[in-house]
């Protein structure tokens, strides 16, 4: 308090070759109000910045005791006076609260807000971004990792993400194909049973054909809070291709551990474009395993196979 007595804040010195004391003193509500406005300008120059939806946003209470912003609203043409922030994160500022909550603004999207009150008594802080804005933050690092896995796994598996659930009409794959699709761009069919499963956010498995129109066994699903789809298919001829390589080697390594008995497992595969009632002789098959006996054979020529 000074002489007045009003509140100051003041500093003050002794001049030794005055003898003499030196006192600087300026009215706190000066002070106060100084510094309000220079953050309020501070403020407003950050939410110049239309390369993000965050924005900070100074509020405070009337004499009517209804709460405004005392900063400008960059992303609505709305006034502030118009605005209600009653049940807000900026109400809960204004009574002493600091934390972190999802709400909508005042534009009526949702956003995860921050709040806290300042040092200045009757003055708050929030900071907002669109929930949307680190939706896909986070969406293009899942499809970051996606494709890494993608490069790592077995001929024949991929790991689609899907983007955009709310709508099935605008869903989109986000990773990259392991495909190439020749000049054109893979081309994703929104209709095929995956995508819509994934744009419904729908959990489970099952066959049918992807984008490259192969048949597929594929297990799916979805992250709601993100907004993304997953699903991990294997094309059904590669798990046919390693039933039978698997076969195969199952049958020569029991007729290598039997050489001496006339037990011998034959694997055998029709050719190419030859259907079941089509087979007449081994002109229509081909043998995979070894055979066991072949030098009983005539001629070193196993059921007409050299």
């Amino acid at each position: 308090m000074d002489y007045r007595p009003h509140p100051v804040a003041a500093g003050y010195t002794y001049l030794p070759m005055a003898q003499a004391g030196l006192v600087y003193k300026i009215d706190k509500e000066v002070v106060v109000r100084n510094c309000i406005e220079e953050m309020r300008a501070q403020v407003d120059t950050v939410n110049a910045n239309e390369k993000t939806s965050a924005e900070a946003i100074l509020g405070k209470k009337r004499e009517d005791g209804r709460i405004h912003s005392i900063t400008k609203l960059r992303s609505c043409k709305q006034q502030s006076d118009g605005t209600r922030w009653e049940g807000t994160g900026l109400e809960k500022a204004l009574q002493g609260q600091s934390g972190v909550t999802l709400e909508r603004d005042y534009c009526g999207a949702p956003v995860l807000v921050a709040y806290g009150p300042l040092l200045w008594p009757g003055i708050a802080l929030i900071v907002k971004i669109d929930l949307e804005e680190i939706v896909s933050a986070v969406q293009v690092e899942i499809a970051d990792a996606a494709d890494k896995i993608n490069q790592q796994l077995p001929r024949g598996q991929e790991l689609v993400m899907y983007a955009n659930l709310s709508n099935s009409s605008e869903t989109t794959v986000i990773t990259k194909s392991r495909t190439d699709c020749g000049a054109e761009p893979c081309s994703y069919d929104h209709h095929d049973p995956f995508t819509d499963k994934a744009a419904h956010c729908h959990e489970g498995f099952g066959t049918g054909q992807d984008y490259r129109h192969i048949d597929v066994v594929a297990a799916y699903r979805c992250i709601p809070q993100l907004n993304v789809g997953l699903l991990l298919k294997t094309d059904i001829p590669e798990i046919r291709d390693d039933q039978v390589r698997m076969t195969t080697m199952y049958a020569d390594g029991q007729n290598k551990r039997h050489p001496d008995t006339t037990t011998e497992i034959v694997v055998a595969q029709r050719k190419p474009g030859v259907e079941p009632k089509d087979v007449r002789g081994s002109e229509d098959f081909r043998f995979l395993s070894q055979f066991k006996h072949r030098a009983t054979c005539q001629s070193g020529s196993c059921g007409g196979s050299g």
